[in-house]
């Protein structure tokens, strides 16, 4: 399937002695994400703006032991989650990057993933049961009722043993410049997302 939720986390940070002024230069980068966010489509649901953070920041000399207060680190994050890979493009291209900014890609994902996972479960234990026929009968036996049933693989002997294997796998990308005007080094091209779920079946087999 392909996917319909692209996932970015942006992390907006400066350590300074002015909180004040690292706020305010903080909270105007945070309106003007927004503002590109909106513009390239995004949903207001799918903005999800977190609490401010300070935290203040010390380094300690490694021969003196002297303590040294350097500032206060003062951090916003952001989460959005767009709906289209366009909208993700078009607001990527339009972002300017500093040193203050850390951006996260997610791995894109599918919004009713559990939906089509629960479906491929029902059709994995049709099919268990289809080869399970065909095996009984070359067999000359008759494919009894079902005795086990589950998404983990099932220990019939003591030393037996595995991994489910479910999956959804994409890869993402986290970026931090150190100049401001760079472009964000990310080509984010189309990909599907693959939602696998396997079904362990033991039958009884009849005469």
């Amino acid at each position: 399937d392909l996917p319909d939720k692209f996932p970015v986390g942006l992390s907006v940070s400066r350590t300074s002695q002015d909180v004040d002024g690292a706020r305010r230069d903080i909270e105007e980068q945070v309106r003007n994400f927004l503002a590109q966010a909106r513009d390239a489509g995004i949903q207001e649901d799918d903005i999800d703006v977190r609490d401010l953070s300070v935290e203040r920041t010390e380094k300690e000399d490694e021969k003196s032991g002297k303590v040294t207060y350097i500032g206060h680190s003062v951090i916003r994050n952001l989460q959005f989650d767009f709906r289209n890979v366009q909208s993700l493009r078009k607001f990527l291209s339009a972002i300017r990057m500093t040193r203050d900014v850390e951006v996260a890609l997610d791995d894109p994902s599918v919004e009713n993933e559990g939906e089509i996972r629960r479906k491929l479960l029902a059709d994995a234990v049709r099919s268990a049961r289809a080869n399970g026929d065909l095996l009984a009968t070359a067999a000359g036996r008759r494919l009894g009722p079902a005795h086990t049933v589950s998404d983990k693989p099932i220990r019939v002997r003591a030393d037996n043993s595995g991994t489910t294997l479910d999956s959804v796998t994409v890869t993402g990308t986290r970026a931090r410049r150190e100049n401001a005007n760079n472009e964000l080094p990310v080509v984010v091209e189309p990909k599907s997302v693959e939602v696998t779920a396997t079904a362990y079946v033991i039958f009884r087999l009849i005469d």
